[in-house]
């Protein structure tokens, strides 16, 4: 892998953890339970499949490259 491209998924897995902070805190402050997981180097099907067997989650939410979607609430 290239240094570039290191350093890419570097600050990228940077990115999402500081964004899965910010919406664990805010997950508290309204009093739900929420759990974050990165999952890297799978394909992303066999990945979440694997989170829920082993999390037994009710619900898992996926974001996107922000590109698309729903508009941001903040």
């Amino acid at each position: 892998m290239s240094p570039v491209v290191k350093d890419y998924f570097v600050e990228a897995r940077a990115n999402a953890e500081k964004t899965l902070a910010k919406v664990k805190a805010l997950c508290a402050e309204e009093g739900v339970n929420a759990d974050t997981q990165i999952i890297q180097g799978e394909i992303s099907s066999d990945g979440i499949l694997k989170a829920v067997e082993e999390l037994g989650s009710d619900l898992i939410v996926i974001g996107s490259h922000g590109r698309k979607g729903l508009p941001k609430k903040a």
